[in-house]
C-alpha cells in the first residue's frame, strides 16, 4: 500500500534512484534525477491522485506488506431436493430425483471502491444455479441377470462481475474510452491497475477475469447390465454422454497490467521508465504510475457472443468379480473411452493453427472440419484390476490399479487460448503409463455383540423368486438454506 510520502513523490527516504523520463536521450540514457528523488507536485498525474483517493492509507509500519483488513467472502446457497421411488412388483422398480442450488456471493475488494484483492483472490460478486436430474429403470430378468438404464441431465449457470460493474468508473477518475466502449453491464467498473515495485507494489480496481459467464451442462445414457453365473459376477455396459460449455470471459473494462502472468506481462507501469540504463536498480513502478506512464494495457471486448462448444463422451466397459479361490477374489476390466474433440454449433467457431503451413484452420470453412482438422481418437483404452486376498478371517488385504484418461480442458488439447480462437494439436494415445493409479487397503474387523442381534431390513433389491414385494410408492423432498462467510 503506497505510504504518505509515496503519493507525494517523495521518495527521499529512499536508496533507489528515480530519474526524470523527460530528460536523457533515446532509450533514456543519461537521464537526470529527481531533485531530492522527490517528483514536483505539478508532475503528479491527475488520474493517478484521483485513484490513489480510493484507496485508504496504511495502517502497519514499512512501506511493503503495510495494510490489514478483514476479507469477508459471504456465500449464500439453497438447496432443495425431491425424489419419487416407485417399486412396481418383483421384477421392475425406477426413480426420479431433481437436485437445484441457487447460490450468490459477494466478494468485494478490501480498498472499497478502489477494488484491490478480495477474500475470494479479486474483487467479484456472483450469482448462478446448478440443477440435475436423474431416471433410472431397474428390470430383474432373472435371478442372476439384471438390467438398469439410467438417463442424466445437468445444467450448470454462474456468473460473476465486478462490484462496480453499473458504474462508469474509469471515466470518473479521469479515464476516457473505457466503459463506454461497450455495454455498460461488460464495459463497467474501474480497470485494473499492477503497479510494480521492487517497493510499493500493490494492486487496485478491478481483475482481468471481473466479467465472466458460465453456462454449461449435458445429458447422457447409461445402460448397466449384471450377471451372476457361478464364481463370477459380470458388469458390461456403455455410457453415452453429450456436453456443451458456453464461457464467456472478458477483462472488458481494461487493465493496465496483467492479472494473469503467464499469458502476458503482470507490471503495468515498469520501474525502468523511471529508471536509468546507466544506474543499476533504479526507478520505481510506484513512480512511473504517480507520472501517469503505462508499460501495460490490454483489454478484450467480443464483437459477437462467443459461440457454444459441443462434445461427445462416449464409453463401453466389461468388468469381471471373479471369486477365484475362498481366500482370493480378482476384479478384472477394460473401458473404451472416446472423448471427441469439440465442435461448435456456430460456423467459424473453432480455429486451429497449422504448424507446418503456418495456416490458421477456421472450422467448417473451405475443406477445413468441423473440428478444425482435428483428428479424434478412437484407441483410448483403459485396463483395470483389482486383488482381494483374506489373509486372516478377520483381515483382507486388498490392492488394484488402473488406468484412467483426463478430458483435459473441455477436452481441448493444450495450448488453448479461446472458445473463438482455439489452438489446437493431435495427442496420440500414449501406453507408457498403462496403469496410473494404484491402491492398497488393508482391512481389520471385529466381531461386535450387540444384544437381540441385528434386525435385517424387510427389502432386498435383488429377491429370490419366492419373495415378493408388494407394489410401493415413496417420495421425498428436502430444502436447505445456508449462509457462510468464510475468512483468510
Amino acid at each position: 500500500m503506497p505510504t504518505e510520502a509515496f503519493r507525494r513523490g517523495d521518495f527521499s527516504a529512499m536508496n533507489i534512484p528515480v530519474f526524470d523520463p523527460a530528460t536523457g536521450g533515446p532509450g533514456g540514457v543519461g537521464r537526470t534525477q529527481f531533485p531530492n528523488n522527490r517528483i514536483p507536485a505539478e508532475r503528479l498525474n491527475p488520474v493517478a491522485q484521483n485513484i490513489l483517493a480510493l484507496i485508504p492509507l496504511p495502517n502497519q509500519p514499512g512501506n511493503d506488506l503495510n495494510f490489514i483488513a478483514p476479507a469477508g467472502h459471504p456465500i449464500n446457497q439453497d438447496v432443495f431436493n425431491w425424489r419419487v421411488d416407485y417399486v412396481l412388483n418383483d421384477a421392475n422398480r425406477f426413480f426420479v430425483r431433481h437436485t437445484k442450488t441457487n447460490q450468490d456471493e459477494n466478494c468485494p475488494g478490501v480498498f472499497g471502491p478502489g477494488g484491490g484483492p478480495g477474500g475470494c483472490g479479486v474483487p467479484q460478486i456472483g450469482t448462478g444455479s446448478d440443477d440435475s436430474l436423474a431416471v433410472d429403470y431397474t428390470h430383474l430378468f432373472s435371478p442372476t441377470f439384471l438390467v438398469e438404464g439410467r438417463f442424466g441431465w445437468t445444467s450448470f449457470r454462474f456468473g460473476l462481475d465486478a462490484p462496480d460493474q453499473n458504474v462508469a468508473a474509469s471515466e470518473k477518475v479521469g479515464i476516457p474510452g473505457l466503459n463506454d466502449a461497450c455495454p455498460i453491464e461488460h464495459c463497467g467498473g474501474l480497470a485494473g491497475f499492477r503497479i510494480g515495485g521492487p517497493v510499493g507494489a500493490f494492486d487496485a480496481g478491478n481483475s482481468d477475469h471481473s466479467h465472466q459467464l458460465d453456462n454449461r451442462g449435458g445429458y447422457n445414457y447409461v445402460g448397466i447390465a449384471t450377471w451372476t453365473h457361478a464364481a463370477h459376477n459380470i458388469k458390461f455396459g456403455a455410457d453415452i454422454k453429450y456436453e456443451n460449455s458456453h464461457r464467456f470471459d472478458s477483462s472488458s473494462m481494461g487493465n493496465y497490467g496483467c492479472f494473469n502472468g503467464g499469458l502476458c506481462e503482470g507490471d503495468g507501469f515498469r520501474r525502468s521508465l523511471t529508471g536509468s540504463p546507466d544506474v543499476f536498480d533504479s526507478g520505481l513502478g510506484i513512480a512511473s504510475f504517480l507520472l501517469g506512464l503505462s508499460s501495460n494495457f490490454q483489454r478484450i471486448i467480443y464483437t459477437r457472443i462467443p459461440p457454444t462448444l459441443l462434445q461427445k463422451r462416449h464409453s463401453i466397459f466389461f468388468q469381471d468379480t471373479w471369486q477365484a479361490t475362498r481366500k482370493l477374489t480378482l476384479t478384472l476390466g477394460l473401458r473404451w473411452d472416446y472423448i471427441g474433440y469439440p465442435t461448435s454449433p456456430d460456423r467459424g467457431g473453432l480455429s486451429n493453427f497449422d504448424y507446418k503451413t503456418t495456416d490458421t484452420l477456421i472450422a467448417d470453412f473451405g475443406d477445413v472440419s468441423s473440428t478444425a482438422n482435428v483428428k479424434n481418437n478412437y484407441h483410448d483404452f483403459a485396463p483395470r484390476i483389482g486383488i482381494a486376498y483374506r489373509l486372516f478371517p478377520n483381515t483382507v488385504l486388498r490392492i488394484g490399479g488402473a488406468r484412467t484418461l483426463s478430458i483435459g480442458f473441455s477436452g481441448l488439447t493444450p495450448p488453448v487460448k479461446d472458445w473463438c480462437n482455439l489452438i489446437l494439436s493431435n495427442l496420440p494415445s500414449s501406453w507408457a503409463w498403462p496403469l496410473q493409479s494404484l491402491y492398497l487397503v488393508l482391512t481389520y474387523w471385529r466381531r461386535l455383540e450387540i444384544p437381540g442381534g441385528i434386525q435385517r431390513p424387510a427389502l432386498q433389491l435383488l429377491s429370490a423368486p419366492t419373495q415378493t414385494i408388494p407394489p410401493t410408492r415413496s417420495i421425498s423432498g428436502t430444502w436447505r438454506s445456508s449462509t457462510s462467510s468464510p475468512r483468510m
